[in-house]
């Protein structure tokens, strides 16, 4: 979050699948071990499995050259 600029109260109130969280957790999971669960309780970013849709969307749309 501090690498962001974010702080645990922003990642509590903004949008489960705003841009920064997103972006945060595909890095932690390229980078680490981390678990899809772990990063939507920290981020709040709803469950697991929405992570992963979130990750995978996001990768999507950098691979297009989207933003």
């Amino acid at each position: 979050l501090r690498k962001k600029g974010k702080t645990e109260a922003e990642a509590q109130s903004e949008r489960k699948s705003v841009e920064w969280k997103v972006a945060i957790a595909a890095e932690m999971k390229q980078s680490t071990q981390i678990t899809n669960g772990w990063l939507a309780q920290r981020l709040n970013m709803g469950s697991g499995v929405a992570v992963s849709q979130y990750v995978g969307q996001w990768r999507r749309r950098m691979a297009d050259g989207k933003t």
